[in-house]
């Protein structure tokens, strides 16, 4: 069973500020990575490769194979 992971923009959750951010649940967990987007970046790339591996190390921390992420770009 792969854990779709969502790339995705909108008004974050710790700021009123634009970000791009990276979303996932499975069992309960929710894995959850935000990065504020500079006025001077490309805001559909933005923070990709950052936000992946935050992403990873949580899935880390709790227990999920990482093989299970299945990452919007990859």
């Amino acid at each position: 069973m792969m854990i779709n992971v969502e790339f995705n923009g909108g008004q974050g959750r710790k700021t009123d500020a634009a970000v791009n951010y990276m979303l996932a649940e499975i069992d309960g967990v929710e894995l959850y990575a935000e990065m504020e987007i500079p006025e001077d970046a490309n805001p559909d790339e933005y923070g990709y490769d950052e936000l992946k591996d935050e992403i990873i190390a949580q899935a880390k921390e709790n227990d999920i194979d990482e093989s299970l992420l299945k990452f919007w770009w990859d």
